[in-house]
């Protein structure tokens, strides 16, 4: 597939009157068209088609090509420009359309990857909570092997503990929370191949055993759920610790321990330091406008990445839902906007998908597009080191979002085979 005429938004940067092209599934060459690509349309060996021409079609061959010039007439606002934009990274994803990870089939599985893919979603990591080790055995075994139905990619599992501070569990059952052990490591070493980032608490007792563990094994590690203090937070830096979990949402923070001393925690390292990415839930609740300006102005958008946290009850109305199993999870009270802890004043997860963050960042702060759909895809490659993902350029996967100006999802192309439109642009 070849799409030509087309603004690009990669790296952080607008690429304008660009053409790329697609075939087998990678990008074989992003070219600048220093001269409009002019084809006569209406002829059958042409096989051009404008946006509103390929949504009436559903498909396209591997030989026809998509002129995004011709987008503007998909609406009837033509001070609207649209940009092809990597497709969204997820990196912290419990579930969806109720599905969790936690239930261990390829069926959940399945659920959770169409819905996501359905918005914008082309890579993500389902997204484990706290559990009983034999819990996950489950989560790995639906995992092996698993093709899901749409050509989603799924490098691996994010496991969310069990190896957190009680101080700190949120919406993790304390009951299940471990310090590493021999055993354990034993345990994990069995599915190391299936896990590509976990969550541990710098705080927990031998922890460092286990960071040096997912090191070895190219598992990236991510702190969170803690309440260490910043002599137990730079501990963890040495020990390979690369992100921070969904920050200001159980990251620990100012505090004083035994003595009057105050200390700085993994919240204000996490946006101190230049080595640390940091997941941000950017539904307007767990973090508002304007903290979200203070992580921005900290951080840069090359060290945030946009996360969904996404639960079961995304797509679904409100009610009561259950975080992790259905059994013994977590069961959390889901309004129109997030999931709260019944009778506690905490958030429990979240139920907007990573387009609507991108959405509302272009629409209410100061943020360039290129920026945000870098905090969305880029910065969640590079933290992981994905191969192949997270940009538009030669020898790269053929994952994109049609995004307008204001951010607004359009169409999500996979693989040259899968194509989604979102609305009736």
């Amino acid at each position: 597939m070849k799409i030509i005429n087309a603004k690009i938004l990669t790296d952080g940067h607008r690429m304008e009157n660009y053409s790329v092209h697609t075939d087998n599934g990678k990008i074989v060459s992003v070219k600048p068209s220093f001269i409009k690509d002019t084809i006569s349309y209406g002829q059958e060996d042409n096989n051009v088609f404008t946006l509103k021409q390929l949504k009436n079609l559903l498909t396209s061959s591997p030989g026809s090509a998509l002129d995004l010039s011709f987008i503007q007439n998909m609406t009837l606002d033509l001070e609207y420009q649209y940009y092809i934009a990597p497709g969204f990274i997820d990196i912290h994803n419990h579930g969806a359309m109720m599905a969790d990870a936690m239930d261990g089939t390829k069926e959940a599985l399945d659920t959770i990857a169409r819905f996501h893919a359905e918005h914008g979603v082309t890579t993500f990591l389902p997204t484990t909570m706290t559990a009983p080790l034999t819990s996950y055995v489950d989560v790995f075994n639906a995992l092996k092997d698993f093709t899901p139905s749409v050509p989603v990619t799924i490098p691996g599992i994010h496991m969310e503990g069990p190896f957190l501070s009680a101080a700190a569990a949120g919406a993790q059952p304390s009951k299940d929370l471990l310090e590493p052990t021999d055993e354990h490591l034993k345990f994990l070493e069995q599915y190391h191949h299936l896990i590509k980032l976990m969550t541990v608490s710098p705080d927990v007792s031998g922890i460092a055993r286990l960071m040096d563990f997912c090191y070895d094994h190219h598992i990236t590690i991510s702190g969170g759920h803690d309440s260490a203090i910043d002599t137990e937070v730079y501990e963890a830096i040495n020990h390979h610790m690369a992100s921070v979990t969904h920050i200001y949402c159980c990251s620990s923070g100012i505090s004083r321990r035994n003595t009057p001393q105050k200390h700085i925690g993994l919240t204000q390292i996490g946006l101190l330091s230049p080595h640390l990415f940091c997941e941000v839930i950017a539904d307007n609740c767990h973090v508002p406008r304007e903290l979200f300006d203070l992580i921005y102005k900290c951080k840069g958008y090359q060290k945030i990445c946009l996360v969904s946290d996404a639960l079961r009850a995304a797509g679904m109305p409100p009610g009561q839902y259950y975080l992790g199993s259905r059994t013994d999870g977590t069961l959390v009270d889901v309004t129109e906007d997030v999931a709260l802890l019944p009778g506690k004043n905490l958030f429990a997860g979240s139920i907007t998908p990573i387009y609507k963050m991108v959405h509302t960042l272009a629409c209410e702060h100061n943020i360039p597009l290129e920026e945000i759909t870098y905090m969305a895809s880029s910065a969640p490659a590079d933290l992981l080191d994905l191969h192949g993902k997270g940009h538009i350029k030669e020898g790269f996967d053929s994952d994109f979002n049609v995004l307008s100006n204001d951010g607004s999802l359009i169409a999500t192309f996979m693989n040259d085979s899968y194509i989604h439109f979102r609305d009736s642009h």
